[in-house]
């Protein structure tokens, strides 16, 4: 297994692969989705391995869908290669806020800025729309929260209520 494939347990019976690609393809492209079936009987034994493009979407998913219930279940999503994850749960921890906050730090501050207001103007316009995508990637949180603060370091002055930058 490559560091790209994680590893799904804890699946029940009843869903399938179809259902838990869908939850996996909120994180990245999937190349490849399937269970492990019981040689015997030809059902599924409960567990399968989701295989991304990137690493990077792999961690993504892991940091977001491990323990995510579905059909009353718990999942366990983690490395397939066998090494710990090394993530907190949730947006906050471990390599997802590194990859977050190594992404944004590559941006320039015109690019930065752009994000912000960008996300502003469509929340604005159409504040339903705007609560699907970041229901559908919740990675965009941490992202946003993260060029916020880059933004709030480059002017201080942001902090205290006079925004200096239009329009944000």
């Amino acid at each position: 297994m490559n560091r790209s494939t994680v590893f799904v347990g804890n699946i029940a019976y009843d869903v399938t692969e179809n259902e838990l690609r869908q939850h996996f393809e909120r994180f990245g492209r999937v190349n490849n989705f399937r269970f492990v079936l019981d040689k015997a009987t030809g059902k599924p034994r409960g567990f399968g391995f989701c295989e991304y493009q990137t690493e990077q979407e792999a961690i993504m998913a892991i940091e977001n869908l491990n323990n995510m219930e579905v059909h009353g279940r718990h999942i366990k999503v983690d490395s397939a290669d066998g090494t710990a994850n090394g993530t907190g749960a949730g947006p906050k921890g471990g390599r997802l806020q590194k990859n977050v906050d190594k992404a944004m730090e590559e941006l320039g501050m015109i690019e930065v800025y752009d994000v912000i207001a960008n996300m502003k103007e469509f929340i604005q316009k159409d504040y339903n729309g705007a609560k699907a995508v970041i229901t559908q990637y919740p990675v965009l949180v941490p992202a946003l929260l993260r060029a916020t603060e880059l933004l709030h370091s480059l002017n201080p002055s942001m902090n205290s209520g006079s925004h200096s930058m239009p329009g944000l």
